[in-house]
């Protein structure tokens, strides 16, 4: 008699693996999208996930899909998860399956200060820099290319020679955009002014006698407001004397009593230079001619006619400057018949008859 044959089967589940997931990389504060996870065993496949760096805004462990969160990274480096999905099927725990989340940070740009200058000077390449480090890019425009500097450009900003055409100082706003891992930062924005250059506006000459006081001279400029004047004073030659060597914070020149004791013209050259902050204009010169006052000698000095009837002699003028033009008259004196002759603008006093009256 033969036994009965008994047959039985056993079923081997296969290993669930993960469908392949890229690497990911984000921008700080970009929302994400779902990443499907799934396998090659198909339906009923479950997954359990973890995070390793929780800080980039997901969840330290879930199931299923990755979910959307919102990428966060405050730091100055890359922030690089590894996310690791363990697959289950039919009871069997599968092979693993790790990929890299990285957030990269918003670059920013080192602090700038805001900077003034005159009209005219070199201004030196500013760097730019971020405290994200190497690999950062920069994108800077500049509101105001009237100043002398470009209106955009990229890197360092450029070296320049400023400009202002205008009578009051003009203002740029310098913005500048960094790109990091191809994210794009925080906007940084200062300022450049540049102040005009302001000339001396005043009358260019007075002639004056010796011992007269001289004009107030007033004195502005090509630039609106806010200008200081300083000024120096010198002689040709050096003995004329009364004015001031120097004045400082005025806006006119003062009058002066200005002596002159040579016997030719002589000159004060006032030179005039005009500040506006820390710039510093061309000088202007306003120019004071003073001439000598001259002392008329008489030749002769005195004389004595012997007889009513005796004429003058000729009285020739002369003077220790010259040229100089004389006028002349003759003071009325009681006892002396008129006619004769009483003043004249030659350079003598001829001889004449003087005549008793009665006489």
């Amino acid at each position: 008699m033969s036994g009965n044959t008994t047959y039985f089967y056993n079923h081997v589940n296969p290993t669930p693996t993960v469908n392949s997931i890229l690497n990911q990389t984000y921008c700080n504060g970009v929302i994400t999208t779902e990443i499907p996870v799934s396998s090659p065993v198909g339906p009923g496949t479950t997954f359990s996930w973890t995070n390793s760096i929780p800080a980039n805004g997901l969840a330290p462990n879930g199931t299923g899909n990755i979910p959307v969160f919102n990428a966060t990274n405050p730091g100055i480096a890359p922030l690089i998860a590894d996310i690791s999905i363990i697959p289950a099927a039919n009871g069997c725990q599968g092979t693993m399956l790790t990929f890299s989340f990285t957030v990269n940070p918003t670059p920013t740009v080192n602090p700038i200060t805001s900077a003034t200058y005159c009209e005219g000077v070199g201004v030196a390449s500013v760097p730019v820099s971020s405290p994200v480090g190497a690999g950062t890019t920069f994108e800077w425009s500049n509101s105001n290319p009237l100043i002398g500097l470009s209106a955009s450009g990229t890197g360092d900003i450029d070296a320049f020679a400023t400009t202002n055409t205008d009578v009051i100082p003009i203002n740029a706003s310098i913005t500048i955009i960094p790109t990091a891992s191809g994210c794009q930062g925080i906007s940084l924005t200062y300022t450049i002014t540049v102040n005009p250059v302001p000339s001396v506006i005043c009358a260019t000459t007075q002639i004056k006698c010796s011992g007269d006081f001289t004009d107030p001279t007033p004195l502005s400029s090509s630039v609106l407001n806010g200008v200081d004047y300083t000024w120096t004073a010198s002689a040709v030659p050096v003995t004329l004397y009364g004015f001031g060597a120097s004045g400082t914070g005025t806006l006119t020149i003062p009058a002066e009593r200005i002596y002159n004791p040579e016997v030719t013209q002589g000159t004060v050259t006032y030179s005039v230079t005009a500040h506006y902050g820390t710039c510093t204009g061309t000088s202007n010169t306003h120019i004071v001619q003073v001439n000598p006052s001259p002392t008329v000698t008489p030749s002769p000095i005195t004389q004595s006619p012997c007889s009513a009837n005796q004429p003058s002699q000729q009285i020739d003028l002369d003077a220790n400057v010259w040229p100089t033009d004389f006028t002349w008259e003759i003071e009325d004196v009681s006892g002396l018949n008129p006619g004769y002759i009483t003043g004249g603008s030659t350079d003598f006093i001829p001889a004449q008859l003087f005549t008793l009256s009665g006489g």
